[in-house]
């Protein structure tokens, strides 16, 4: 069994390195995330992150079709210190723009103080200056809207780097041991952002807290770089993906995959629609910006927690309760949960199952599901897999976003709280069909007898 004290000196270098290296990644995202949120709400409302969403979605599309081009031709550590350049770059420019609050006014009350200046010229002054104002509030919330696209951008390009440069340097006897410590580590330092955000935002601000994610992505941008060197090691450029015709093809005589695909489907629509009523929920109850900062942060820690313990106690939960009754329990206890929040309006409601929806999505439901690709046939795991998951973790944010689009045009943002139930209830549904037919013997595997 592999131990920290079989390492070669390169070996342990190359693994702390890479520890580190998530840690910082997901920090930065921790700070990120509560902050932009936050003020995502305060600047335009929890009615109009729909929209934002839809954005989102657009944007991976483009996003991850340009790394997928770029990475079949560059060696992932250049590719990874260019990233987090350009994330870098483009958060500051984003930073300034927020910053911009009324230049036209005080350039016009710095001009009079050290002019003296006719009533003529004061009108062409103040003139001048309610244009710039004008203009600044108009780069203030497109800014907002920005940093909005930016942060769940840049950090999907982030990880999928790093994930492909461990695959491409850590040896096949070891991946178990240290992909496991990736993620405790990653996990780490999710929750050191997301309580210190808190901090950022009550000694600062929530938008001055934000330039603490400069020295953090730079600071990944170098490490990988020095790690690279350290180790003699670059990452080799990415295989190209398999087509999404090849996977469709295969998708097309799969039932196993169709309602694969429905239950994770159906699983990001539910846990959109729970994010969405949580932040509409939060903007209520926390309606200063920076407590809002710490509350989000907070839950964002929370989940961090909840997922760390989860993870660490998948392996016994799913041997003592078995993958099927883990499987439905999951929307159970989620359809409990906002249950009671239709009963029961408060706070802590929503907020226990929008930590709870994340948190069983980031460890037993994962682990679960990925279980019932095991006995499938070998092109079903990859190929039809493949597919599966990029048509449906992406389509399923941008459904969700549409829907409440139409919702909140009709003026029936409350109805979502019941789509989310009858979501839930065709989760289970689905979960159903696959446990039962996961427990149909194979071709390979007759009938037993009784």
């Amino acid at each position: 069994m592999d131990s920290p004290h079989q390492l070669t000196p390169i070996e342990r270098t190359r693994l702390l390195g890479l520890a580190a290296l998530i840690f910082v990644i997901l920090a930065s995202y921790a700070v990120a995330r509560p902050a932009t949120e936050s003020l995502f709400l305060e600047a335009n409302g929890a009615d109009k992150e729909p929209f934002a969403w839809l954005g989102v979605g657009i944007g991976s599309l483009i996003v991850v079709t340009l790394y997928n081009r770029w990475s079949a031709a560059i060696d992932l550590v250049r590719m990874f210190g260019f990233v987090s350049a350009i994330s870098t770059g483009i958060l500051a420019v984003i930073l300034l723009a927020l910053g911009l609050e009324t230049p036209g006014t005080t350039f016009g009350v710095w001009l009079n103080s050290v002019a003296d200046l006719s009533g003529e010229h004061q009108t062409a002054v103040l003139t001048v200056g309610s244009a710039l104002d004008r203009a600044a509030a108009h780069a203030n919330t497109l800014a907002v809207w920005a940093l909005y696209l930016w942060k769940d951008l840049y950090i999907v390009v982030l990880v999928e780097i790093f994930w492909s440069f461990a695959n491409s340097t850590v040896p096949k006897d070891r991946a178990k041991w240290w992909y496991g410590m990736f993620c405790v580590l990653g996990s780490l330092g999710g929750m050191a952002g997301n309580l210190g955000v808190g901090w950022l935002a009550s000694t600062w601000s929530t938008q001055q807290s934000l330039w603490a994610v400069l020295p953090l992505l730079l600071f990944g941008g170098i490490g990988g770089f020095a790690l690279a060197r350290l180790t003699g090691v670059s990452g080799q450029p990415k295989a190209e993906p398999a087509s999404l015709k090849d996977g469709f093809a295969v998708l097309k005589n799969s039932r196993a995959l169709w309602l694969l695909m429905g239950l994770i489907g159906t699983t990001q629509v539910a846990i959109t629609l729970i994010d969405y009523q949580f932040k509409v929920a939060i903007e209520e109850f926390y309606p200063d910006v920076d407590a809002r900062t710490a509350a989000i942060g907070q839950m964002y820690a929370s989940i961090d927690v909840m997922a760390l313990g989860l993870q660490l106690g998948t392996g016994p939960i799913l041997r003592i309760l078995g993958v099927p009754l883990v499987l439905l329990a999951i929307p159970g206890l989620l359809g409990a949960a906002v249950a009671g929040y239709a009963l029961v309006p408060r706070y802590a409601a929503i907020a226990a199952a929008k930590i709870a929806s994340k948190a069983f999505d980031y460890s037993l439901f994962r682990a679960a599901k990925e279980i019932l690709y095991i006995p499938l046939s070998h092109s079903e795991q990859t190929q039809g897999k493949a597919f599966v998951d990029m048509m449906s973790y992406r389509m399923a944010k941008g459904a969700t976003s549409v829907m409440l689009i139409g919702l909140i045009a009709m003026g029936e943002p409350q109805a979502a709280l019941w789509l989310t139930l009858a979501c839930i209830g065709v989760w289970v549904w689905i979960t159903v069909q696959l446990n039962r037919d996961s427990t149909k013997p194979t071709a390979d595997e007759p009938n037993q007898p009784a």
